[in-house]
């Protein structure tokens, strides 16, 4: 009896390696986390997303393109430290239960050593653009920018109670994209850093505003905003730029001041043609 069991196993496995047609079922091997190489048209290499990350952050890597090949929920947050590169999410979603999902800085380096560059352009170039960064944890970021690093974000969507988090010394330009947040006291974007927004669809309509500005350099050319609770944008220091988007017509700019005892004025913010304080 147990022999008729073995030689049944393995009739059974040859039978789920053999060819049908111009495929092959293989149950043992695992789909790769994500792709990796020059651009998205060569991607030779296939492996973890943290094999990738690290195989473009060497210095003088020609690793330039990561792209997802499947959905992730991680533990802790994944850490890109090195390297100029493309993360492409593919209509994957990656999740986190961490305080963010993508942590962009720059690395610390030891006194006299330099450090390397830190750029990632994240987008989504799926057919159905279904790509996100998520993280569901309370005061939580999908993507958090800091020390020296830049972020450039071409679309994709962006879910968390801070969307995106632009740090001190961090920046990012944000081209397009989904930002969203349902968390009442929070912002689709918090920036402390630099951040040029050019384009985007910005949801905090149950969140406190969509851009929330503090002791950094804030420029909006270009976007749509679904005005939060306290309105489209939250002002609490640095320069907020708005001179050159186009509002809609006869629509009143909805501004939080944030700064208590504290007249908001052009030396500080830069306004549309037609807009006064």
């Amino acid at each position: 009896m147990k022999q008729n069991l073995q030689r049944l196993f393995i009739a059974l496995l040859a039978m789920m390696m053999m060819p049908i047609g111009n495929y092959s079922l293989v149950f043992a091997q695992d789909i790769a986390e994500a792709k990796w190489g020059t651009s998205a048209s060569e991607l030779p290499n296939s492996g973890t997303l943290a094999e990738a990350i690290s195989a473009a952050g060497v210095e003088g890597s020609t690793v330039k393109y990561i792209q997802l090949q499947k959905d992730l929920n991680k533990e802790g947050a994944v850490t890109i430290d090195q390297g100029v590169f493309t993360l492409d999410l593919n209509g994957q979603t990656i999740s986190s239960s961490d305080n963010y999902t993508l942590n962009i800085r720059e690395k610390e380096v030891e006194e006299g050593e330099e450090s390397q560059e830190t750029q990632v352009t994240l987008t989504d170039n799926s057919t159905e653009g279904k790509g996100k960064v998520v993280c569901s944890l309370d005061a939580a970021s999908a993507v958090v920018v800091s020390n020296n690093a830049e972020v450039i974000i071409e679309n994709g969507t962006y879910e968390a109670a801070t969307a995106v988090g632009v740090r001190p010394s961090g920046s990012a330009i944000i081209k397009g994209g989904v930002f969203h947040t349902d968390s009442l006291a929070y912002h689709c974007i918090s920036n402390s850093g630099t951040l040029l927004v050019n384009g985007g669809h910005f949801d905090a309509e149950h969140a406190t505003s969509c851009i929330s500005c503090s002791n950094g350099i804030t420029t909006i050319t270009q976007g749509t905003f679904i005005s939060g609770t306290r309105g489209a944008f939250a002002y609490y220091g640095g320069t907020l730029d708005l001179s050159k988007y186009t509002f809609e017509a006869n629509k009143p700019l909805r501004l939080l001041n944030g700064v208590e005892n504290h007249e908001l004025t052009s030396a500080t913010i830069s306004l549309p043609k037609d807009y006064c304080f």
